[in-house]
C-alpha cells in the first residue's frame, strides 16, 4: 500500500466501534441523572456515600407531609474529611416544624443546626466524618420545605477557593484568613482608595479620625455611630 492511502475500516468493525460510544454514553447519562436526581422525603432514613448530592423534602413547588420523621445520613470516606451543607431553599411552619442537624450519625451526636421558619440557614459544616439531618413536622400546618445540596471534602469548605488545601488543612492566600479561608482579613481594602485606612500584616490600620473593621466607621458619622 502507497504512502497517503488510507485503510478501510471493515463495516463489522465501524458498527461495533459505534455500538460501543452509545452503551459508554448512556452509562454517563445515567451516571450523571442519578446524580442530580434529588433525594425526597419518604419517612425513612436515605444514606449518602457520595462527594456531592441534593436534599430536599420533595419536588419542587410541593409542600412537605404532615407528620414527617424524614432521615438523611451524609458519610464521608473518612473521618477525616468535612461535610458542609449549603441551604438554598427554607420554609417551614415556624416554630413548629424543623429541620435539624447533627454532627454524626445518630441524634445523640453534636447538634450543630436547628432551623425553622422561612430565613435561609447559614452554611454548616460537619467535622466527623458524618452528618444527619432530620426533617420533623407536626400534623397541622404545611410549606414548601427546604433544598439544599452537600460537599465532602478534605478541607472546610474547599478553602472557600482562597486557599490550598494539605492534610485536611487550609492554607490561605493574600489577606483571607480563618479555618477555611472565608474570612476577609483586610475588608474593602480598608478603604485604601478613600484614604480611611491601610492594610498591614493581613490587618486593618486605620487613618485619624477612623474605626472598624474596615475603617469604615468616622467618628463624625453620628447615624454609623450610634
Amino acid at each position: 500500500m502507497g504512502p497517503g492511502v488510507r485503510k478501510k475500516s471493515k463495516p463489522g468493525q465501524t458498527f461495533y466501534l459505534l455500538a460501543l460510544s452509545c452503551i459508554l454514553w448512556l452509562c454517563l447519562v445515567t451516571e450523571i441523572s442519578g446524580t442530580l436526581q434529588p433525594t425526597v422525603c419518604t419517612k425513612s432514613r436515605k444514606v449518602f456515600n457520595s462527594s456531592w448530592g441534593i436534599i430536599t423534602d420533595g419536588p419542587s413547588g410541593s409542600n412537605y407531609t404532615q407528620d414527617s420523621h424524614c432521615e438523611w445520613l451524609i458519610r464521608a470516606q473518612n473521618s477525616s474529611q468535612v461535610i458542609t451543607l449549603k441551604f438554598h431553599t427554607m420554609s417551614t411552619e415556624c416554630s413548629y416544624d424543623y429541620v435539624f442537624v447533627y454532627d454524626g450519625e445518630s441524634f445523640e451526636s453534636p447538634l450543630i443546626g436547628s432551623f425553622s421558619g422561612k430565613s435561609q440557614p447559614q452554611q454548616i459544616t460537619a467535622t466527623s466524618g458524618a452528618m444527619l439531618i432530620l426533617l420533623y413536622s407536626d400534623t397541622n400546618y404545611v410549606l414548601d420545605g427546604f433544598r439544599a445540596e452537600f460537599f465532602v471534602t478534605n478541607c472546610p469548605n474547599n478553602c472557600s477557593d482562597h486557599g490550598m488545601c494539605s492534610l485536611h488543612k487550609c492554607y490561605c492566600q493574600g489577606t483571607w484568613g480563618g479555618r477555611d479561608c472565608g474570612l476577609e482579613l483586610c475588608p474593602e481594602g480598608c478603604g485604601k482608595d478613600s484614604h480611611r485606612g491601610e492594610c498591614k500584616m493581613n490587618r486593618c490600620h486605620c487613618a485619624a479620625g477612623y474605626s472598624g473593621q474596615a475603617c469604615s466607621l468616622h467618628r463624625a458619622d453620628q447615624t454609623g455611630n450610634k
